[in-house]
C-alpha cells in the first residue's frame, strides 16, 4: 500500500485521475517526465507534489536491468519501502470487508462515496496482484483457499 498517513485520502483521489487519464489517452507505459507533464496540466492542490514522488520513483524502478539477485532485492525492498509500510494492510482490508459487508461483494458504484468506492477498487486491484503473484496468472484454476490475517 502507498503513501499511508493523513493524505491518503488525495493519494487515492489523485492515483484515481492518473488511472483514467491512462486508460482514455495513455500513455501505455509512463515515465516520469510524462507523470510531470499530466500533474503539471492539472489544477488539483497537491498534485504536482505527490506526482513528483511518484516520477522519482518511476524512473528509479525503470533504470532497474540486469544485476545479481541481491541487489535486485535491494532495490525491490528500497521501492517498496519508499511507497509505504505493511502496517497499513489490515487497516485498510477492515476497511474494504466493512463496505463489502455493508454493501455486499460487488457495491453498485453509484452508491459508495468517492472514498469509499477508491478504498474498495484499490484493495480488490491490490488483492488481485498478490494472488495472481502467489498462484500464478491462472490462479483460478487451482487457487486454494486462504486468509488475511493481522501479524
Amino acid at each position: 500500500m502507498a503513501f499511508t498517513g493523513a493524505d491518503r485520502g488525495e493519494h487515492l483521489l489523485f492515483t484515481r485521475l492518473l488511472e483514467l487519464q491512462l486508460r482514455r489517452k495513455g500513455p501505455a507505459f509512463p515515465t516520469g517526465a510524462s507523470l510531470l507533464t499530466w500533474a503539471g496540466a492539472r489544477k488539483e492542490t497537491g498534485i504536482l507534489p505527490w506526482a513528483t514522488v511518484l516520477a522519482g520513483l518511476i524512473d528509479h524502478a525503470a533504470a532497474i536491468t540486469a544485476a545479481p539477485l541481491v541487489d535486485l532485492v535491494a532495490t525491490h525492498r528500497a521501492l517498496t519501502e519508499a511507497l509505504g509500510d505493511e502496517s497499513l494492510v489490515w487497516p485498510v482490508f477492515e476497511a474494504a470487508r466493512a463496505l463489502q459487508q455493508r454493501y455486499g461483494d460487488n457495491p453498485d458504484p453509484h452508491a459508495l462515496t468517492t472514498e469509499e468506492f477508491l478504498l474498495l477498487s484499490q484493495w480488490q486491484q491490490a488483492e488481485n496482484a498478490a494472488l495472481e503473484a502467489v498462484f500464478g496468472p491462472h490462479r483460478h484454476l487451482d487457487e486454494g483457499g486462504y486468509d488475511i490475517l493481522p501479524a
